[in-house]
């Protein structure tokens, strides 16, 4: 599956990288500790740490 977030620093959004997960109790990354993850914005990049509640989906 595929997720977006919006970066904390320049605010674009952009794709959550090698992201795959079946549910909100299995959410993973390569970075992931449960339902956080670390992320490196594709624009500024900018790295912050983002929830679960924090990402866009783009089908479950």
């Amino acid at each position: 599956m595929n997720a977006k977030t919006k970066c904390k620093k320049c605010g674009r959004e952009f794709q959550i990288e090698g992201t795959a997960f079946k549910s909100e109790d299995d959410f993973k990354t390569a970075n992931s500790t449960g339902f956080n993850t670390e992320e490196r914005c594709s624009h500024c990049g900018y790295i912050a740490t983002y929830g679960f509640t924090d990402l866009v989906l783009d089908s479950i």
